[in-house]
């Protein structure tokens, strides 16, 4: 015989009530055994200090071996995207040994990938009682009931998934998402900054940030996400991941709508060696145009006394506030242009010692035609 120890606390269909009175109440153990019916053999339970002892047959050594090898074979399938085939193989695995959570997960997935999701939230939740404590179970639930547009129960599975396993990077993306689609950009960007610090080579989350960017009109920022995005995938050589694939169109919209309201419009000029230099800088001499030279001078010598202690001009995470421009929060890039832009008005012949004369040169001339 096998016993599962469980806590009560981790049985999700058990109400308040039950388990204010799992003391007295007579039923509860019924009620827990009918969720546990598919362990094999006769069940018995044992219920004190918060805690459930469910003993069941455990299948004879030949069963465990042959529910093992079938469950390796539908990984492998599963793998090669076989997914009809991977449920026939873990569905005879699962009878062979049901205790086996993993592989409810696994059978769950392939249900999923063929957009049956009632039938791999069933497997999911049984994963979920064998296992009530593996964050990933909780994570792929969540993707579910994201998928079904079922946000507040996906925001709770995502939010228990980080409960037990803090700083996961796909169920903080995962949570980043479902807030995004609950309308909550500010939560949803909380989220992405996190998984991103995380897993700073999981493009998911740098898309994600890069959408919220966008649909708040943040577009300087949102291409430069987007640009790193694509940089990363493509030194890693994931430029055919599904984020990649859809970072590139997001990124050639997010261009027309610069464009739009000012930015470069010669597709020569978006070359990838400076297209977010001139954008900052065409976005400095836009903003310098209607300050004076003391507003000029302050905001570029309080971004070169920021720099004294040091600046990170190559993470676009990374943001910095202004004293001069209340309410607003820079890059380190945008600020790099910013003051390169601001030298060039107040002290045109200085050497910045930047390397933005090229970008400098493009923006000005994109400035200039602008007023014409």
């Amino acid at each position: 015989m096998q016993t599962l120890v469980v806590k009560l606390s981790d049985l999700g269909f058990l109400s308040q009530e039950d388990l204010q009175n799992a003391a007295s109440h007579a039923d509860l153990g019924e009620k827990i055994l009918r969720q546990f019916s598919f362990l094999p053999g006769e069940l018995s339970i044992a219920i004190s200090e918060g805690v459930a002892r469910i003993t069941y047959r455990e299948p004879s050594p030949e069963k465990i071996e042959e529910a093992m090898n079938l469950a390796d074979q539908g990984s492998r399938k599963a793998r090669a995207r076989d997914f009809h085939a991977a449920i026939d193989l873990f569905t005879r695995a699962l009878s062979a040994n049901p205790a086996m959570p993993d592989t409810h997960r696994d059978l769950a997935m392939a249900h999923y990938e063929l957009g049956d999701f009632g039938a791999a939230k069933d497997h999911l939740i049984d994963a979920l009682r064998l296992a009530p404590g593996d964050a990933w179970n909780h994570v792929v639930l969540a993707n579910i009931y994201t998928r079904e547009s079922d946000l507040p129960s996906a925001i709770r599975f995502f939010s228990r998934a980080l409960e037990l396993k803090p700083g996961d990077p796909y169920a903080l993306n995962g949570l980043g998402a479902a807030h995004a689609k609950s309308g909550n950009d500010a939560k949803a960007h909380e989220c992405f900054d996190a998984a991103i610090a995380a897993h700073p080579e999981m493009p998911e989350p740098q898309f994600g940030k890069a959408l919220i960017l966008q649909k708040q009109g943040r577009l300087l920022e949102s291409a430069e996400v987007l640009e790193g995005l694509l940089k990363i995938t493509s030194a890693s050589g994931m430029a055919n991941h599904p984020a990649a694939v859809q970072a590139k169109n997001l990124l050639q919209s997010v261009r027309d709508q610069i464009r739009e309201q000012g930015g470069p419009t010669n597709p020569d000029l978006l070359q990838e060696k400076h297209p977010a230099a001139v954008w900052y800088l065409l976005d400095a001499l836009k903003r310098f145009d209607s300050l004076d030279s003391r507003q000029v001078m302050e905001i570029t010598f309080e971004i070169a006394k920021l720099g004294e202690s040091g600046l990170d001009y190559a993470s676009p995470e990374k943001k910095y506030r202004l004293s001069s421009c209340p309410g607003e929060s820079f890059s380190g890039h945008q600020l790099m242009c910013l003051m390169f832009a601001g030298f060039k008005r107040i002290a045109p012949d200085q050497d910045t010692g930047m390397d933005l004369n090229e970008p400098w040169i493009t923006a000005l001339e994109l400035f200039n035609s602008g007023k014409k």
